[in-house]
């Protein structure tokens, strides 16, 4: 249950970003610059919505976590994933229509996903939920595989053209990163 949990917060998370995304897209023409901006803040809403997910199941999970550490976990994603666009767009910052603005997505959530996976891990580690760097390495390499699948399914495959099937990408992916990220982590907990 723990697992569909956070595999579910994260589907809501990427629905709810990128819907406030597009809706604050549709009245304009955007430069590249401003759509970086645009996409940081998306990483920021889907990496906190994902992040307060995770929190949330692991407290009522395991008693080592409180509300605070809730908190903490939420901001870790959130920054994480804001950083991790930030740095994917800093490499392929282009218009929204160019294929390489799928890599710039893929690279920059993969990166937020393997900077909030790692500091997630050390959080573990330090209430001692993960007992050695191995299983923090794990955590970490679990997090990144998460986000480069799911990431991969919505940009890989170019969704982005068609809005019924990308709503439903949107989902799946989610789906997916909570799933593997989730699996993982839980497999190396004690």
């Amino acid at each position: 249950m723990k697992i569909f949990l956070i595999a579910f917060g994260w589907a809501i998370a990427l629905s709810f970003g990128s819907f406030f995304m597009f809706l604050s897209n549709l009245p304009y023409n955007l430069n590249a610059e401003d759509v970086m901006s645009e996409f940081t803040r998306y990483g920021a809403t889907i990496g906190s919505i994902g992040g307060l997910t995770i929190g949330i199941v692991l407290m009522w999970t395991k008693t080592a976590i409180k509300p605070s550490h809730v908190a903490l976990i939420t901001f870790i994603w959130g920054a994480s994933f804001f950083s991790g666009l930030t740095i994917g767009w800093q490499f392929f910052i282009v218009d929204a229509s160019s294929p390489i603005f799928s890599k710039g997505m893929i690279v920059g959530m993969t990166i937020g996903g393997t900077l909030g996976g790692f500091f997630t891990a050390l959080l573990l580690h330090h209430h001692k939920l993960l007992n050695d760097w191995i299983n923090i390495s794990l955590v970490t390499v679990g997090w990144f595989l998460a986000l480069f699948d799911g990431s991969s399914f919505i940009f890989g495959f170019n969704f982005v053209g068609i809005p019924i099937i990308f709503s439903f990408a949107i989902i799946i992916s989610g789906m997916i990163i909570g799933t593997i990220g989730s699996t993982i982590m839980f497999w190396r907990m004690r």
